[in-house]
């Protein structure tokens, strides 16, 4: 990945933003976000997607975990999820950032109140090598306005 690319990545998240790296399968792409958090002194917590193990249950425990800590949520093939799990993701990471843009302390999920760390952030992949490819095409349109490749 390109410094400019690191740059639009880091500066996206501390904007309260996500952001996603297009690329062909294979070519490093969560190693280069884990090393982006690592440079950047931010936790990570990384979540493997696929679409027969990760239901919403275990996605919002993996979000809350990420919220709480002020981690950033390292989410590996985000295109591969359940229609319904991505509509959820965008709704829950777009009310985050909302409550975090807002100085906000704390944020809905799923009807609970949870604590908002200032540092929380969302970063995806996805494999192919444009913006409409069709791993990135089952995303809903929300989820990718707030995810810019």
């Amino acid at each position: 990945m390109s410094e400019r690319c690191y740059l639009a990545l880091a500066s996206a998240v501390s904007a309260h933003r996500g952001g996603v790296v297009l690329s062909a399968s294979g070519s490093g792409k969560l190693e280069s976000l884990r090393s982006l958090s690592l440079a950047a002194g931010r936790m990570h917590v990384q979540c493997l997607c696929a679409a027969d193990a990760v239901d919403w249950r275990a996605m919002r425990s993996v979000l809350r975990a990420a919220i709480g800590a002020g981690a950033w949520l390292l989410l590996a093939r985000v295109g591969t999820l359940a229609p319904g799990v991505l509509q959820q993701l965008a709704q829950t990471f777009a009310g985050a950032a909302l409550a975090l843009a807002s100085g906000q302390d704390r944020c809905m999920l799923d009807g609970a109140e949870v604590p908002l760390h200032p540092y929380f952030g969302m970063l995806a992949t996805a494999s192919g090598a444009r913006h409409d490819d069709l791993a990135f095409a089952r995303v809903p349109a929300h989820l990718r306005v707030q995810l810019r490749p």
